[in-house]
């Protein structure tokens, strides 16, 4: 299988900051994030009607994701009436105020982290298709995003900032760490080049089934390649400014149900009646 726009990480790269993060509305929240946290809310009583009403619908066996949670204020509320909160923003600043808030109201069931509302979008349908099929997931492309990055964990679910890491028949996990023992893992292997810093911002992520010893594995990964001297020859608007990745994946064999034969087995005491003795 490949695809020349996907390609798991090697874990010897830098973590990257992501060139598309710093996007207008991120920077917009930012700038106001200070103000943001110690204005009024405008409708005390609605808003905390609507808590009630929330609150009823939680309970201790809820994993919740909250999406653009701001400074945090209704995740610390309700996150006592979950078993999990994990609470994103796209904003640094509104998250940093959140921590602060966190660190003063301690709550052992809720996470902040930032992330935007995309990397959601793309785990919840991974958890729908793994739920509703038994069929093998390969999910890959350009996530302008570094495999230790928050967004690439969130859709993975396989990290400590995974809201449900434990569920790992709905995970999934990068292909370049399953590498069979004789595939070549190159030292440094990256897909995109930033301001002179090698990165790994295409993906190849594969569900449990391809794990050689996991409990319903359809196969393997046999090696992961990248393909990037090109971006090292200049910029060239007629080629891509990302490297192309390719995994090969091994599938297994059905077994063949065994060969029954014609004749009776030794063992068989009935004989043919029309067999002369």
């Amino acid at each position: 299988m490949s695809s020349s726009a996907i390609a798991p990480a090697s874990r010897a790269l830098p973590s990257a900051a992501n060139p598309s993060a710093a996007s207008a509305k991120a920077r917009f929240w930012d700038r106001i994030a200070p103000k943001y946290a110690t204005d009024p809310i405008a409708d005390l009583a609605g808003y905390e009607a609507t808590l009630q009403r929330v609150q009823g619908l939680l309970s201790p066996q809820h994993d919740v994701l909250e999406i653009g949670c701001g400074t945090g204020s209704t995740a610390l509320r309700l996150a006592p009436f979950t078993r999990s909160l994990l609470a994103t923003d796209v904003s640094s600043q509104m998250i940093d105020i959140a921590h602060q808030r966190l660190a003063a109201q301690p709550s052992p069931a809720l996470r902040f982290a930032v992330a935007d509302a995309e990397a959601m979008a793309l785990r919840c349908l991974v958890i729908d298709l793994l739920h509703r099929t038994s069929v093998p997931l390969v999910v890959l492309g350009d996530f302008n995003d570094t495999p230790d990055s928050v967004t690439t964990q969130l859709i993975c679910a396989t990290t400590d900032i995974a809201y449900d890491r434990t569920a790992r028949d709905v995970a999934l996990f990068n292909a370049y760490d399953l590498q069979g023992d004789f595939a070549l893992k190159k030292d440094v292997a990256y897909s995109h080049i930033h301001q002179g810093a090698p990165y790994v911002l295409d993906q190849i992520l594969v569900s449990e089934e391809f794990l050689p010893n996991g409990r319903n594995s359809v196969g393997d990964v046999r090696r992961v390649d990248y393909f990037n001297d090109h971006l090292h020859e200049g910029r060239d608007r007629t080629r891509s400014d990302h490297g192309f990745v390719r995994a090969l994946l091994r599938l297994k064999l059905p077994s063949s149900p065994p060969i029954q034969s014609a004749f009776p087995s030794p063992t068989d005491a009935t004989a043919p009646s029309n067999i002369p003795r």
